[in-house]
């Protein structure tokens, strides 16, 4: 079918329930419930990770504004110079930290040592220079609708490709991998659905 971009706000798109997205496909394939309660799915520390590198490679604009970097290396080593031996559970920890929690508002708290692990790996991925080129032009996640023909009748789709380049004709999707080598994220791939993307 006819593929068209998707014009409403990232909000928008992800409210939109009249087409169903990779991820809700996942879902449905484990059952009709994981489906129907896609929405109140917790968030595991692997998957801030990944959406906070997904972020600071596409978006790195946004990701201030979504992501805080938690570092609490300073307080602590002040409070351990005082002579306190258990520097967290002390009162100028727990003051410092309601301080740092009304900065941090509504964004998700990222520790220092992940942050360093996120900028490591961005440099890693853009020494390839064939990576930089597809990395460097097209839009990030501009959103698609349309009807996909099965065997059932069609199904109305929407999706979301981090990096998408008309004039070249590809889309590309970042993910992150424990285990990087061919044979574990071919595993990864498999287990996480990949292919349905």
């Amino acid at each position: 079918g006819k593929v068209t971009e998707f014009s409403g706000t990232e909000t928008e798109y992800h409210a939109t329930k009249d087409y169903i997205s990779a991820s809700a496909m996942k879902k449905l394939k484990v059952s009709p419930m994981h489906f129907k309660e896609a929405d109140k799915v917790t968030e595991t520390n692997a998957m801030i990770f990944g959406n906070a590198y997904h972020c600071f490679i596409l978006e790195p604009d946004r990701f201030e504004k979504d992501y805080y970097v938690f570092d609490d290396h300073a307080i602590y080593e002040v409070l351990i110079g005082e002579g306190f031996k258990s520097p967290r559970s002390t009162k100028q920890y727990k003051e410092w930290m309601a301080s740092e929690m009304r900065v941090i508002g509504d964004r998700k708290s990222l520790s220092i040592d992940d942050f360093q692990k996120i900028k490591k790996m961005k440099d890693r991925l853009m020494s390839h220079r064939y990576i930089r080129t597809l990395l460097s032009d097209g839009v990030n996640e501009q959103g698609f609708i349309a009807s996909l023909e099965t065997t059932a009748g069609q199904v109305e789709v929407k999706f979301k490709p981090d990096k998408f380049n008309e004039k070249k004709r590809f889309c590309v999707d970042l993910k992150t991998a424990a285990d990087a080598s061919i044979d574990g994220f071919s595993r990864s791939a498999a287990e996480m659905d990949y292919h349905i993307q």
